[in-house]
């Protein structure tokens, strides 16, 4: 018999099967080699966006006990950003003190595609970033843009 969490992955599987999300905005990828609580996505930025014709990979990592508690969303490669810590983890909201069994997948990436550009920056993963951000926005943007970001390589 299937867990929960197996039935509601099972489900939005596939729900995103039947009905993906807009093509320029994500790609979801279900069960990794098999595996219900390994995804894959890439999330595709708006035209206006500070990360605009860059795909962002993000893997989701999907706990035993979902929908109770959340996946688990990492970058996989650098982010310059206030709520993206070097290793690529997400802080927001939405996805700590904010989950609820009644979100998704798909919702909780649509939360972070649209923080990308609306960083929350009351509550940064790195304060440093945050400061630039409210303090000289061109050069947070360019920083961002250009990729230039310090985490170890």
């Amino acid at each position: 018999m299937d867990s929960t969490a197996e039935v509601k992955l099972k489900t939005e599987a596939t729900q995103l099967t039947q009905s993906p999300p807009p093509a320029d905005e994500m790609l979801i990828n279900p069960c990794i080699d098999g595996d219900l609580f390994r995804w894959k996505a890439i999330l595709l930025p708006d035209a206006s966006s500070v990360f605009a014709g860059r795909p962002l990979p993000v893997d989701i990592t999907v706990p035993p006990t979902y929908p109770a508690d959340r996946p688990r969303l990492r970058f996989t490669e650098p982010l310059y950003h206030p709520n993206i810590d070097t290793c690529g983890s997400i802080d927001m909201d939405a996805l700590s003190t904010k989950w609820s069994p009644e979100q998704t997948v798909e919702t909780m990436l649509r939360s972070v595609r649209r923080l990308l550009d609306e960083p929350d920056v009351h509550d940064p993963a790195r304060p440093e970033v945050a400061e630039l951000y409210v303090l000289a926005p061109q050069d947070y943007r360019r920083r961002a843009r250009d990729r230039d970001d310090d985490s170890p390589s």
